[in-house]
């Protein structure tokens, strides 16, 4: 399955449980990575993810901007704009606040192995010679 990142916020929104959140993350898959390079500005290529999990019948999942800063050393775009139709919740139901809600995000997609889903622009036999 591939989707689009801006999908994302078009499912249906769900609420999570903080604790069940992060109990739930660590069975997030992976859905989809584009990656653009533009020759003309620099060899560096950038993109977008989405990971997520169908949970009770709906899906779950967070997207994401991401860019090379060096050739195999990727980072978050923008940690603060990360799109999901989860909303989290406290134990007593109180609405988690965006601070809150967006550090539990980027704890959850720092728990991914988000950057192995980056092909290496290493041709192959670099990469025999390095194992």
């Amino acid at each position: 399955m591939s989707v689009p990142a801006w999908q994302v916020i078009n499912w249906t929104p769900v609420k999570l449980e903080l604790l069940d959140f992060q109990r739930t993350f660590s069975s997030f898959k992976h859905l989809g990575t584009t990656i653009h390079a533009d020759a003309e500005q620099s060899d560096l290529r950038s993109g977008q993810a989405v990971w997520g999990m169908e949970h009770d019948g709906r899906w779950i999942g967070v997207a994401f901007e991401w860019a090379e800063m060096t050739n195999h050393i990727v980072a978050l775009s923008d940690p603060m704009q990360v799109l999901s139709n989860i909303t989290l919740v406290a134990a007593d139901g109180a609405r988690v606040d965006d601070g809150q809600r967006i550090v539990q995000l980027n704890t959850a997609i720092h728990e991914l192995d988000w950057q192995e889903q980056i092909p290496s622009r290493r041709p192959l036999w670099a990469e025999r010679l390095a194992a």
